[in-house]
């Protein structure tokens, strides 16, 4: 009896692989997804680490009595938490079994070339929370009004391209 449920199995595998090898392409768009995901959790890996650089920030501010500077920190972090949580839970590009239309690979290549130019913005915007760490520290208000409004512009530009991509996949799906 044994053998027979094995049998049964393998038979059904292989009838669900053939029907995959029909899909067209389903295993290239499978990896395009996956690297599509790594590229993605290491973008939310640095913005999270900006994040808990701004708290940092946040939490010196107030110990120094800069409580408007403080305000704006803290609405700072939590639109970088906001960020982050977004572009780690973005769509992947699927479509519903048995759709009618399916997701090009092409349409795949252009998602992941666009993910991948996030990390470009984010790696500013982690230089830039840096930049309002250090002007915090050197108790120079002028540079941290600067540099939180640089910050600002650098989140406010990653949270368009965010809803860019979305538009993208709007026109994928």
């Amino acid at each position: 009896m044994g053998r027979y449920l094995c049998r049964t199995t393998i038979k059904s595998k292989r009838t669900f692989l053939n029907g995959l090898k029909q899909t067209g392409g389903y295993k290239k768009k499978e990896q395009l997804r996956g690297t599509d995901d790594i590229i993605r959790r290491g973008t939310f890996r640095v913005l999270q680490e900006a994040s808990s650089y701004l708290r940092e920030s946040y939490r010196m501010a107030v110990r120094y009595s800069l409580m408007e500077e403080a305000r704006e920190i803290e609405s700072l972090y939590l639109l970088c938490d906001l960020l982050a949580q977004s572009i780690l839970h973005a769509p992947r590009g699927y479509k519903p079994v048995g759709g009618t239309t399916s997701v090009k690979e092409d349409d795949l290549n252009k998602l992941l070339e666009f993910d991948a130019s996030l990390t470009d913005i984010v790696e500013t915007i982690k230089e830039k929370t840096g930049e309002v760490r250090t002007a915090i520290l050197q108790k120079d208000v002028d540079g941290l009004g600067s540099a939180i409004s640089t910050l600002r512009v650098k989140l406010n530009e990653l949270e368009t391209l965010m809803k860019r991509r979305d538009a993208l996949l709007d026109g994928i799906m």
